[in-house]
């Protein structure tokens, strides 16, 4: 079953911010989602388009500002 339609809904916001997480149930495909529109984004952004995985980070002060 083909994402298109979630992509599309990903990529539309990144001409206007520069930050975008994706929120939802466990297993469902987020980070496979993200880092798809990451890559077809890419090219849209002087330095490239970058996921960062918060995951690990159990304390606040682990993360910058």
């Amino acid at each position: 079953m083909g994402r298109h339609r979630d992509l599309a809904e990903i990529r539309r916001p990144l001409g206007t911010t520069r930050l975008l997480t994706p929120t939802g149930a466990g297993g469902v495909g987020k980070t496979r989602l993200a880092l798809q529109g990451a890559m077809l984004s890419a090219e849209s952004f002087p330095d490239g388009a970058w996921l960062v995985d918060l995951a690990p980070a159990r304390e606040p002060a682990a993360v910058a500002g």
